[in-house]
């Protein structure tokens, strides 16, 4: 079993809204995606296309991290910044 599952599963087992905090974007128009982060309060985002992945953090609608490479480095450090 792998972290990123084990907490995703911790999030919906305490009844975190996975929504809210989980942003993924599968084949995305840059527009799009910088659109809908700017309303996000505090989102780890994963945008992936054909070649690349790019997993980072938004809060307050700004990029303050991006190339992390992973969900549980991500969510460590979100912790961290929180």
């Amino acid at each position: 079993m792998s972290r990123g599952l084990v907490i995703r599963c911790l999030m919906v087992y305490l009844g975190e809204s996975t929504d809210q905090l989980l942003k993924e974007y599968d084949d995305p128009d840059e527009d799009n995606v910088s659109q809908d982060l700017v309303a996000a309060r505090m989102t780890i985002y994963r945008a992936k296309n054909n070649a690349t992945e790019d997993i980072g953090i938004v809060v307050q609608g700004i990029k303050v991290l991006t190339a992390l490479g992973t969900f549980p480095r991500a969510c460590s450090l979100l912790i961290g910044l929180a």
